[in-house]
């Protein structure tokens, strides 16, 4: 008998709600830490943290390149829709 292949195939719309979700997702937890480390420097005078587990390490970084690149698509995004449509002078 054949192999059964299932194949996985999202919608664009959950692919795009997928991909808005993650991002707004990492860019939200990073303004979060960002605050506590704020309130940490505010309090104490400085911040100190270590993480010793490096799985976890890893896909923090991998988020952080995420939330980057998620960033700069929404940017670049939002500044090819201001100035569509408007002549040069």
């Amino acid at each position: 008998m054949g192999e059964v292949m299932l194949e996985f195939r999202l919608a664009k719309g959950v692919k795009r709600f997928l991909f808005h979700v993650l991002g707004f997702a990492s860019l939200f937890g990073g303004l979060f830490i960002e605050s506590i480390m704020l309130y940490d420097i505010m309090s104490q005078g400085f911040f100190f943290a270590i993480e010793p587990n490096p799985l976890i390490l890893q896909l923090e970084i991998a988020l952080l390149c995420y939330a980057w690149i998620y960033f700069t698509h929404c940017y670049i995004h939002m500044i090819k829709r201001f100035t569509r449509g408007k002549p040069r002078k």
